[in-house]
């Protein structure tokens, strides 16, 4: 019998929301649980200033760093279009990436429209707590 589901739960860290001023920028921390592993599947994002019928936004720009290994997962800051896919679909991780417990991750963000707003990043994926054998 496989009890990999009794260890393992969905579930979405929302980095804390930030507002920014006109082509202003932030950094914000989150840091993952301290008694299970977060293995990340999509990313989301979105900014106030997206306008409904935009099917693809580009309002911000994030550069992701795990602190705890001190590396980042982009070279610079990718722009909320090619970060968040169309219409916000989510951008789809082709193979899932493990966070220790603990980890602390922090986002760069960079306000692009050229207007204040408010950005929400969010990572969905699992908690993976114990050992799986």
């Amino acid at each position: 019998m496989d009890y990999r589901s009794n260890n393992i739960i969905p579930f979405d860290y929302v980095f804390p929301v930030v507002t920014l001023l006109a082509n202003g920028s932030s950094q914000q921390t989150l840091q993952t649980e301290q008694s299970s592993q977060f293995e990340l599947h999509e990313i989301f994002g979105t900014s106030s200033y997206d306008a409904v019928t935009d099917y693809s936004p580009n309002n911000f720009s994030v550069l992701f760093t795990d602190q705890s290994t001190h590396k980042q997962m982009s070279n610079l800051r990718v722009p909320q279009r090619l970060l968040c896919a169309p219409s916000n679909r989510g951008y789809r991780q082709i193979r899932p990436i493990l966070f220790s417990p603990g980890a602390i991750i922090s986002a760069d963000v960079l306000e692009l429209s050229g207007h204040d707003s408010t950005v929400t990043i969010v990572w969905s994926g699992y908690l993976i707590m114990g050992v799986l054998q």
